[in-house]
């Protein structure tokens, strides 16, 4: 918006200003209450934002600003791991219907369209709501990341900007798209089309303060218009694979509240939907519980002490590792330290880390803690352990510990002096 509002010559700066928090609801209660009856001000929010506030109970919503104009839309796309066992969309309809606790959703923050897609394909093959397990992510990259060589059980929920040059380079596997029609994807089938009734759209919009005058009003709408047609915006639409979806004046207004009220604050099982299955899975449920409880009785004194082993050894590992020359050039050490980063790095490519396993795995390296390295990452703490386990994968490791040795033997290996 930037760059086409001020390319196009429609204002003369744009000053953008970011809010996080609360899946926007920190800068929607500040944007209202400190921006009322200013028309130099727009907030950008959307379909996270009205989740946000009916999954918080919130005061405060978008119906509490002035809606100016929708402008894109970016559909819905189900997508695993490419080493999933699940290659159609049917496959995964029949999973989520008959084992709905055998899969792991991942998508975005809780109540945004991801998980209301999630909900409603719930609903729709009358699965058990309480056995649909899904992890909240801060945004799309965090939920391609996760996918890109993660675990076969594994499913993502994200928008189709976010997963395609993902699926383009063979990272994940897209299965559907909530679109109404095929035609925008490349063929990729839609959930409709396949028996499942159900579409969802992740719209982005603009909207002014409240208490604004109708001429500052109209003189926004307008504003907005010109910007939704020019080259500019068109391009932009294009390289961020985003669907045209403008909407503006009293129609916009209408669309915001038949969001909020159309939204699921919680999934439910479709009235013809087989109650004795959903009575068969909890009751299999109950005794799968009894059986882990006795399992885990035997089991759990040998657990401890393979704990209790592995720190130890992770430890020993970690201190010899820090005997390395450090990664940080010394005198003297330049060129031992150049052959430790090749061999590390040569390592890295052999195991065909994607760029932000790369950066969790120097950080395992140089021995700091999964919080530390979510805080570093400006990520969750579970999102990190979700790509370290992706690394223990795709590099054949069973932990930490296995990780720390084996690059220490490498590197022990490619830095030894050699006879002559």
């Amino acid at each position: 918006m930037k760059q086409a509002l001020e390319a196009e010559r429609l204002v003369r700066k744009v000053v953008i200003v970011r809010r996080p928090g609360a899946g926007g609801l920190i800068g929607l209660a500040q944007f209202v209450e400190a921006r009322q009856g200013d028309p130099s001000a727009l907030l950008v929010g959307g379909a996270v934002m009205v989740g946000a506030a009916q999954i918080n109970k919130s005061a405060i919503s978008l119906r509490n600003a002035t809606p100016i104009a929708r402008l894109t839309g970016d559909y819905e796309v189900i997508a695993v791991p490419v080493a999933s066992p699940i290659h159609r969309i049917d496959d995964l309809v029949e999973v989520l219907r008959r084992r709905p606790g055998t899969l792991h959703w991942v998508g975005g923050s809780t109540g945004g369209p991801d998980q209301q897609l999630l909900w409603q394909l719930a609903a729709r093959v009358g699965a058990s709501p309480d056995m649909v397990q899904y992890e909240p992510t801060p945004g799309g990259g965090d939920v391609s990341d996760i996918l890109d060589g993660g675990s076969a059980r594994l499913v993502g929920i994200s928008g189709y900007s976010e997963l395609a040059p993902y699926a383009a380079a063979g990272r994940v596997r897209m299965l559907a798209v909530s679109a109404p029609s095929t035609k925008p994807f490349a063929g990729l089938p839609t959930l409709r089309g396949s028996g499942v009734d159900v579409t969802m759209m992740n719209w982005r919009g603009v909207f002014a303060a409240p208490g604004l005058e109708e001429a500052d009003r109209q003189r926004l709408v307008s504003l907005m218009t010109q910007m939704s047609r020019s080259p500019v915006w068109a391009r932009a639409l294009e390289r961020h694979r985003w669907q045209n979806a403008f909407l503006a004046d009293a129609e916009f207004g209408t669309f915001v509240a038949a969001e909020h009220e159309a939204f699921i604050s919680q999934p439910h099982v479709d009235a013809d939907g087989d109650v004795r299955d959903l009575v068969g899975l909890l009751a299999l449920r109950y005794q799968l519980a009894l059986l882990i409880g006795i399992v885990a009785l035997a089991i759990i004194g040998g657990l401890l002490w393979q704990r209790h082993q592995s720190t130890r050894r992770e430890k020993d590992l970690q201190a010899a590792l820090e005997a390395i020359p450090s990664l940080d050039p010394l005198p003297g050490q330049a060129s031992v330290q150049a052959a430790v980063v090749a061999e590390i790095n040569r390592e890295f490519d052999s195991w065909k880390l994607s760029a932000a396993e790369r950066d969790v795995a120097w950080f395992m390296l140089k021995g700091l803690p999964m919080k530390e390295i979510a805080r570093l990452r400006g990520t969750s703490e579970r999102t990190v352990r979700q790509q370290a386990q992706a690394i223990y994968g795709k590099a054949g490791l069973e932990g930490r510990s296995d990780l720390a040795g084996h690059v220490l033997h490498e590197c022990m290996a490619s830095t030894a002096p050699t006879a002559a």
